[in-house]
């Protein structure tokens, strides 16, 4: 059963944005589904901890993940494969007020990804034009919170926020560089806020995090899809 609260609030995102694009007949300075400042307040909280980051102009990506993530882990489907996880998330993906329309992350990617999730990304980075600094950078971060347990979920909490306000900060990025690290930073955040809250509280998020970066060397949409699928199947022990 859909989270209808949820794709309300993604609605009213939506035509916020539009209606303020409309009038300025400009484009926004933001990605798309950037959400507002009100919606910043209606954000995710567990344990008072407050998950949304008003600096990060991609938060928006962790918000949609969360909100898919708990509606495709409600509905306890019992999906036993690959391609029914992938099916279903992308049902999900594409009936959102805004649809999250990948263009990267077929059945065949979310294979390689389970199977060779390290190898996978190392290849991708290094192809993928960002620049040495920042792929060291990147596999950095993705070392250190690939350790992530819900006895380190402070540390790790602190170590994402400083980790994101130093990319922020950072003048010689690109803006591509930052897409994808913000969305790497973003995404994470939720995952582990939502895994917090669970009684299965201890969930491998290396393979997760790693489908994320792949994605987001795309764009921001297949990040958020190949990170739900990858992750789930991860969680769920789907290997085909």
């Amino acid at each position: 059963m859909f989270n209808y609260k949820f794709y309300n609030l993604l609605g009213l995102i939506g035509i916020t944005c539009l209606l303020v694009s409309c009038l300025d007949n400009e484009p926004i300075d933001f990605p798309r589904e950037k959400p507002s400042a009100n919606a910043f307040d209606l954000a995710i909280t567990e344990d008072g901890i407050h998950s949304a980051r008003n600096s990060n102009p991609y938060d928006y990506t962790g918000q949609v993940f969360y909100g898919v993530l708990d509606e495709f882990i409600s509905a306890n489907s019992g999906y036993d494969s690959i391609h029914l996880v992938y099916q279903e998330i992308t049902e999900i993906l594409n009936g959102l007020p805004q649809p999250i329309l990948p263009v990267y992350g077929s059945v065949s990617t979310i294979q390689k990804l389970l199977d060779d999730p390290i190898g996978m990304t190392d290849s991708l980075l290094s192809d993928s034009g960002l620049s040495l600094n920042t792929r060291s950078d990147i596999n950095d971060y993705l070392s250190e919170v690939a350790d992530y347990n819900i006895e380190n979920f402070d540390d790790i909490m602190d170590y994402n926020l400083s980790f994101e306000e130093s990319v922020l900060a950072d003048l010689t990025l690109s803006p591509k560089e930052k897409e994808v690290m913000l969305t790497l930073t973003s995404v994470f955040r939720y995952y582990c806020i939502y895994s917090k809250g669970r009684d299965d509280r201890d969930w491998d998020v290396s393979v997760g995090n790693r489908a994320v970066l792949v994605g987001a060397l795309q764009n921001t949409d297949s990040a958020i899809s190949l990170g739900l699928i990858a992750g789930l199947c991860a969680h769920l022990g789907i290997t085909d």
